[in-house]
């Protein structure tokens, strides 16, 4: 978008300058600023109180100022600009990192809902499970959602059948990454066999660190995914 930026987007833009200073913008700052000037797109400003307010919340949990590349950070760290989130996760059998995601993601600070295998009182097949934890992402009672299965690909079927529901099944950093960036996907899914605990670290980094694409053509595919019956 090449237009000269509408007033209110002049105005925020220059109150954002002056009270941030150009010079001391993070470099995921600078990200966000450059998609704003260079897009203007209306969840732009959003997502720049949201940083904000993440900023906010990992200072005072001490975790690190600048989000790190995807995948440079291993098991247990903490990316610094994560937004806290209730996340739901499933998974058909306790083996590989089924418990691990669980663990994972309570160090980062978020709120676990555990289905499937993870909770005695459910059916641990992949299918209910999935199901289950993709509905608690698609009716409100959660951000996102992890999924696991033996190979991933029951799960994220599964939870793919759910309305609203874009799940990825993710195997490293660059998939996960680009699951958030060019699908906008909502809940992640995991091979019990094939994710290690180093893996498992590297995938979450890039997951919490990835933010949806504001470019028209990828916005575009987002909707009519959501459009297709």
């Amino acid at each position: 978008m090449t237009d000269q930026p509408n007033s209110r987007y002049r105005t925020e833009i220059f109150r954002i300058l002056e009270a941030e200073g150009r010079a001391g913008l993070s470099p995921e700052q600078r990200k966000v600023f450059s998609e704003m000037v260079s897009t203007f797109a209306d969840d732009a400003l959003a997502q720049w109180a949201a940083l904000r307010r993440a900023e906010e919340v990992a200072k005072k949990s001490g975790a690190a100022d600048v989000a790190p590349r995807p995948g440079s950070v291993g098991s247990g760290a903490r990316v610094g600009h994560n937004r806290l989130m209730r996340i739901s996760v499933a998974a058909d059998e306790i083996t590989g990192v089924a418990n691990v995601v669980v663990e994972e993601l309570r160090e980062r600070g978020h709120e676990v809902v555990v289905h499937g295998a993870l909770q005695a009182e459910e059916r641990d097949d992949w299918a209910w499970a999935s199901e289950a934890a993709a509905r608690d992402v698609a009716e409100g009672r959660a951000d996102q959602a992890v999924v696991c299965c033996w190979t991933g690909t029951g799960a994220s079927i599964a939870a793919n059948k759910v309305a609203g529901v874009r799940a990825a099944l993710c195997v490293d950093a660059y998939s996960a990454e680009g699951a958030r960036k060019w699908n906008d996907a909502n809940v992640l899914a995991l091979s019990l066999r094939l994710t290690s605990r180093a893996q498992l670290g590297e995938i979450l980094d890039a997951w919490f660190a990835g933010a949806a694409s504001t470019d028209p053509g990828d916005r575009a595919n987002i909707a009519h995914v959501d459009e297709i019956a």
